[in-house]
């Protein structure tokens, strides 16, 4: 936890445009890339872009007018995410040919990119830019196809084998790329940077969902993009997304990557209160939210986390002790 440091606003003459622009690759299945750019906007990114590719299934999706989109890299990116969703077929020339002739490019790497026929050669290329700053974030199964084209002493058939090895992996995998930062994920998820490994074992098995690695992506490009290291970017995204997951039950079942956003971004615990028959939060003075309720409530044992702009008219949710809320009305005073 002393590791991390939180991207704080702390200069006030400042603009969009100090806090870096990330730039997604958007492939076959975009949704993933969607969750990349929505967590690197809520993790202080200034400016994010979709790249939407040729099979791209971008236009399926309603998508956030606080993203924009784009058919090239905007002119002052900062940091690139490209392999979420983004399918093994697809062409990755303009990503390689951004990334060379950049001056202090940084990029995080994730899922299909580690089952390109040619990744070895792409990294080699990507690792000797000057002051290159990578991030790959596999999960075990892409850990072993990583560790088959670059590791092959530590191959195995069995991903247990792989995943017990880890610690060797990234020690040896990031002696061989210097620039490179090695995100291993897992129930503790291993980091390699400079031949040493840093473990976070905060997480918990409600992170075990589609597109939750999705968010941990959008985490370490809003941090390289806003001038981070790849390690200070790495160990403060990791753990951010594992702390997150302890705000709520670790067991819950329901913990999807926008409900993660919704809690780690604009939200306080804060007990509920009744006055003249509506429910309202303590400790929130404006805007006040009125719920529908059937049942008794105990303020001292009823809570949720709210973000603060989070929720429609009409959205139901439940308390702590699973009580059923309707959200009726918000009040602006």
């Amino acid at each position: 936890k002393n590791d991390i440091k939180l991207p704080w606003r702390t200069k006030k003459d400042s603009h969009k445009g100090n806090f870096g622009h990330v730039c997604v690759f958007a492939g076959e299945k975009s949704g993933a890339a969607i969750i990349n750019a929505t967590s690197a906007l809520k993790f202080g990114s200034g400016l994010v872009t979709l790249l939407q590719s040729k099979n791209s299934n971008l236009n399926q999706f309603q998508i956030s007018p606080e993203l924009m989109i784009s058919n090239s890299i905007p002119q002052k990116t900062t940091c690139v995410t490209i392999g979420s969703g983004f399918g093994i077929n697809n062409s990755c020339d303009d990503f390689i040919n951004w990334f060379c002739n950049s001056t202090n490019p940084s990029c995080v790497i994730d899922a299909d990119f580690f089952y390109k026929d040619d990744f070895v050669s792409i990294l080699q290329k990507l690792n000797s830019v000057p002051n290159a700053k990578i991030i790959l974030t596999p999960h075990p199964k892409e850990l072993q196809e990583l560790v088959k084209k670059f590791l092959p002493h530590f191959y195995s058939d069995n991903i247990e084998e792989i995943k017990n090895n880890r610690e060797q992996i990234g020690k040896e995998f990031t002696k061989q790329f210097s620039s490179c930062v090695l995100v291993m994920k897992g129930a503790n998820t291993f980091i390699a940077s400079n031949q040493k490994i840093y473990v976070c074992d905060n997480g918990n098995p409600s992170l075990a969902k589609a597109g939750s690695g999705d968010v941990l992506v959008g985490f370490c490009a809003a941090l390289l993009a806003q001038g981070y290291s790849a390690h200070n970017a790495a160990i403060t995204a990791v753990f951010t997304h594992a702390e997150t997951s302890n705000l709520q039950n670790g067991t819950d079942f329901d913990f999807t990557p926008f409900k993660e956003l919704a809690i780690s971004f604009g939200s306080k615990p804060s007990h509920i209160s009744i006055n003249e028959g509506k429910v309202s939060h303590d400790g929130i003075k404006y805007p006040v939210y009125l719920y529908q309720i059937d049942e008794d409530i105990k303020p001292e044992e009823d809570f949720i986390n709210h973000p603060n702009s989070a929720f429609d008219k009409g959205m139901e949710f439940r308390t702590k002790r699973d009580l059923k809320l309707k959200l009726i009305d918000v009040i602006n005073e």
